[in-house]
């Protein structure tokens, strides 16, 4: 059975205020597919692009594009008749949620991630539909304890490998005016351990913690800045999304990191 997204989308409309989606172009989709040459089922292509990698509307399928990658390379070497859509943990497993491949009702099945050989992938109860219909019904219901999105942030970090942040910072002006809020570069930890050295820098209205370390291997320092988002300012595209444009565009290379939806602990 065919799922029917725009009745979907006209129920989260009553509840637009608790439930976070950022819905994505199928070009986009399509593109990691060219990256990881692994077919994606079209109930699968279909609920990213409604729902996008950004969203809360199913806390259990809080899937990045990182971590289907990661997921994509466990299912490729030891399930290939499956699809990974999320990964979750219990007090004592994690576990992998799956589609098959030609999966048109988008029935889920699970598998221990302990598991690597003779994988036989259990069948639940439940379908990517079923948890979307009772996570609705529980918002409505006032049974699940969702803060509004006006407490909620995108939260994700970008890791450079410069010896000249100066660098990094013309290529951001190019998105907003950076302004350095303290350039002095001070110890993290007492004592510092870890080796981390922090500066505070400013970009759009974010007050941004830029961490440097010096990579062991080859001496260059890393530098790293976290970026909590709020969700009530991302429209079309968000910021994460434009950095990660500009940076291949200007052929930087970095490691993204999303770390997804969480509470605002700034405020």
């Amino acid at each position: 059975m065919k799922i029917d997204f725009d009745k979907i989308l006209n129920e989260l409309e009553q509840v637009n205020d608790k439930v976070f989606i950022l819905p994505l172009e199928r070009v986009y989709l399509l593109e990691i597919y060219e990256k990881v040459g692994v077919e994606f089922p079209e109930i699968y292509l279909e609920f990213r692009e409604k729902v996008g990698f950004t969203q809360d509307l199913l806390p259990d399928l809080l899937q990045t594009e990182d971590s289907l990658i990661d997921d994509l390379d466990y299912t490729e070497a030891w399930c290939k008749k499956f699809f990974p859509i999320g990964t979750f943990s219990t007090d004592k497993i994690d576990y992998t949620w799956l589609l098959e491949k030609n999966s048109e009702n988008g029935e889920i099945y699970q598998v221990d991630n302990e598991e690597e050989e003779n994988v036989k992938p259990e069948r639940t109860k439940a379908t990517i539909q079923s948890l979307i219909k009772k996570e609705i019904e529980n918002i409505k219901n006032g049974t699940s304890n969702r803060l509004s999105n006006v407490d909620k942030v995108r939260l994700f970090e970008f890791r450079i490998e410069t010896e000249d942040f100066e660098e990094i910072l013309k290529i951001l002006n190019k998105i907003s005016t950076t302004k350095w809020i303290d350039e002095r570069w001070r110890d993290k930890y007492t004592p510092n351990v870890l080796g981390i050295e922090v500066a505070f820098l400013r970009l759009q209205k974010y007050e941004i913690m830029v961490q440097r370390e010096k990579d062991i291997i080859d001496g260059k320092p890393t530098y790293f800045f976290e970026i909590e988002e709020p969700l009530q300012k991302i429209e079309k595209e968000s910021i994460a999304e434009k950095m990660k444009k500009l940076f291949e565009i200007e052929k930087v290379k970095y490691k993204f990191i999303d770390y997804g939806i969480m509470e605002n602990e700034l405020e």
